[in-house]
C-alpha cells in the first residue's frame, strides 16, 4: 500500500534515543513494528488532530477508542523514521502472573460473579457479550521504552506499538488482529475469536461458535456494500502463549476506508452480538472505561488503510500500569475458565515489565 511516507533511516540507538527525547519534550509519537517484520517505524507530530471520526482523515496514523463517541488522535506522517531490528527471542523465560501483583482472590470472585450474571441474561437479550477487566500494577519505576523493547522481542507474531501523548500517557500493545486492510478496491479483514492455551489439543464448541458469530456478523455487514466475497477455512493461529481461531475474509468494494471501518468496528470479537444489546450490557457491567482498549490503530488515507484492533495492551501513566484483558461470554462459558483466560492474556503485556 502506498501512503507516500518519506522515512528517514537511522540506527537502533538513535531511534530509541529519539523516543526518550520526544517523551521528555512532551511530543506525541507512535512507534510500531508490523508482525513478522524487522522494520520499526516512528511517526512524530507535535500537534496531532483530535478525532471523533476518521471520515475526514486525508493521510495519517490514527489511534482510536472503542466508543465511537470518544476522542481519538491522528498523527501526521511528515516526520517519520525507520530502523532495522534483529529481535532477541526470549519466550522460554518464566515470568510471574498478575496473581503476584493484585488482590487476586477478591478480583477473581467479583469477575466470576459478573460472568454468571451475564450468562443469566444470555439468549433473552443477546448471544454473546465481550466482558473485559483491568489489572492495575503500581511499581516505583516503569520505563515504557524499555517495556516496548521487551515487547518487540517477545512478540514477532503481532503488531507491536508504543503510543505517547502527554494528555493520556503511554499505551503499549501487541495485537494479533487485523481490523481492515484496504488498497482502494480490495478489502481484507479477519474473524478472530476463541482462545485456548497452546498445550490443549482440541477447541471447545463454545470457542468455535464464538468465532462463527464474528464471521457471520462481518459477512452480513459486507454483503450489501461488496462483491466477490470469499472466506477462508478457519485456522488456528498463535499469539504469544495462547491460540485463537481465525478466518480471513476478502471482498471487492468501492467504499472508502473510513466507511468500511465504520461499518465493521466494533465487531462481536470485542463487543458482542447483537451490537446494541451487547453495548448496553457492557456499559452496565464494566466498572472501568475501556478507553483505547478494543479500539483500533493504523495508517489511513482516502484510498488505503492498514488497521489493527487494539488488543493485549496497557496504559502507563504516573507510575501505574493498567493492563486490559477480556473474553467472549456465551451460554456455554464456564466462569472459572473465563477468568483463567483473561489472566493468561494479561501475561502478554505483563512480561514486558521484567528484564
Amino acid at each position: 500500500m502506498d501512503f507516500n511516507i518519506k522515512l528517514n533511516k537511522i540506527s537502533n540507538e538513535n531511534f530509541f534515543n529519539n523516543l526518550k527525547f520526544y517523551h521528555k519534550q512532551n511530543t506525541p509519537f507512535i512507534a510500531y513494528r508490523k508482525k513478522q517484520s524487522n522494520d520499526l517505524h516512528c511517526h512524530v507530530d507535535e500537534k496531532p488532530i483530535e478525532l471523533r471520526s476518521i471520515s475526514n482523515v486525508r493521510c495519517g496514523f490514527v489511534f482510536m477508542p472503542f466508543d465511537k463517541n470518544n476522542t481519538g488522535y491522528q498523527l501526521g506522517l511528515e516526520h517519520s523514521y525507520i530502523t532495522k531490528l534483529n529481535p532477541k527471542m526470549s519466550s522460554n523465560l518464566i515470568y510471574p502472573s498478575v496473581e503476584n501483583f493484585i488482590d487476586y482472590s477478591n478480583q477473581k470472585k467479583e469477575y466470576i460473579k459478573c460472568v454468571n450474571q451475564i450468562k443469566g441474561k444470555l439468549d433473552l437479550n443477546f448471544s454473546k457479550v465481550v466482558f473485559t477487566h483491568i489489572f492495575e500494577l503500581e511499581q516505583k519505576e516503569i520505563n515504557p521504552i524499555r517495556c516496548f523493547k521487551n515487547l518487540l522481542n517477545l512478540n514477532l507474531d503481532a503488531l507491536c506499538y508504543l503510543f505517547f501523548h502527554p494528555d493520556i500517557g503511554f499505551w503499549l500493545g501487541a495485537s494479533p488482529e487485523t481490523l481492515v486492510n484496504f488498497d482502494g478496491n480490495n478489502l481484507e479483514t479477519v474473524a478472530l475469536a476463541g482462545t485456548k492455551k497452546i498445550e490443549l489439543e482440541k477447541w471447545s464448541l463454545k470457542e468455535t461458535q464464538e468465532q462463527k458469530i464474528v464471521e457471520k456478523y462481518i459477512l452480513d455487514k459486507l454483503k450489501p456494500v461488496s462483491k466477490i466475497i470469499n472466506t477462508t477455512k478457519t485456522e488456528t493461529i498463535k499469539a504469544g502463549n495462547i491460540e485463537h481461531l481465525k478466518s480471513t475474509i476478502t471482498a471487492k468494494t468501492k467504499l472508502s476506508p473510513a466507511k468500511l471501518i465504520d461499518i465493521i468496528h466494533p465487531t462481536p470479537a470485542v463487543c458482542g452480538f447483537p451490537f446494541e444489546k451487547a453495548v448496553k450490557e457492557i456499559n452496565e457491567m464494566e466498572k472501568h472505561d475501556r478507553s483505547y482498549y478494543t479500539g483500533y490503530l493504523g495508517l489511513v488515507n482516502k484510498k488505503y488503510c492498514e488497521t489493527y484492533v487494539n488488543l493485549r495492551c496497557a496504559r502507563i501513566k504516573n507510575g501505574k500500569a493498567t493492563l486490559y484483558s477480556g473474553g467472549g461470554i456465551t451460554k456455554d462459558s464456564v466462569a472459572e475458565s473465563e477468568w483463567n483466560e483473561i489472566v493468561s492474556k494479561s501475561g502478554t503485556i505483563l512480561k514486558t515489565f521484567f528484564n
